[in-house]
């Protein structure tokens, strides 16, 4: 890749973030508007931003993974990239282990009392600690070959991203931000054994 080549693909990737942010912050704030807008109890409001700090996770979710996760550049001296490709060769080597998945949930259900005792507004970290707790369950759980029976759009579009198109399918919670933002398989191949038995197979024992 020669030097022009290097900003022009910068170039395209920061856009495409700028894009994605834009219309991610312009979606919050009309919900914000609405929010406050619209009368509603405290338990009804509380929910709402509950809500919002989930969504927020799952925005921050699919941009970690498209542009921070799968950054070219960054492959061979970011860390977090170095992790992601080596669970894309070792798809059931899953460094998140049961005990850190506890904690997290331990963290949400703390932050949860402290939204009840100090403040609603707290609702808003204990919604995006939520989602980050979910995720990580999530991400196991679509590795395991029952999921395609509970989540079967999701359980689908993970092996897609992993064994034929790396370069979609982000999301891990949700599939909305892909179908939003264009980042769908150009079409839904079927998914022969081969591929299957690669992305369940289990990692070699050192």
């Amino acid at each position: 890749m020669n030097f022009y080549q290097f900003f022009i693909e910068k170039y395209i990737n920061l856009n495409k973030q700028v894009k994605c942010f834009a219309f991610y912050f312009g979606f919050l704030t009309a919900y914000y508007i609405l929010l406050w807008m619209v009368p509603m109890n405290y338990t009804l409001f509380g929910l709402f931003l509950l809500l919002s700090g989930w969504l927020s996770w799952t925005f921050f979710e699919y941009i970690l993974h498209r542009f921070w996760m799968h950054d070219k550049d960054a492959k061979d001296n970011s860390p977090m990239a170095q992790r992601h490709h080596h669970h894309h060769t070792h798809p059931t080597d899953i460094k998140v282990t049961p005990m850190q998945r506890l904690l997290l949930f331990g963290i949400v259900s703390a932050l949860l009392v402290c939204s009840i005792y100090v403040s609603v507004y707290l609702l808003i970290i204990v919604g995006f600690v939520f989602g980050f707790s979910g995720y990580t369950m999530m991400h196991w759980v679509l590795h395991q070959r029952w999921s395609v029976k509970v989540f079967p759009r999701l359980h689908r579009y993970h092996i897609y991203h992993h064994c034929k198109y790396p370069n979609s399918c982000y999301g891990i919670s949700v599939c909305w931000w892909d179908l939003l933002f264009k980042t769908t398989p150009p079409n839904e191949p079927v998914l022969v054994k081969r591929i299957v038995d690669f992305y369940f197979s289990k990692p070699n024992k050192q």
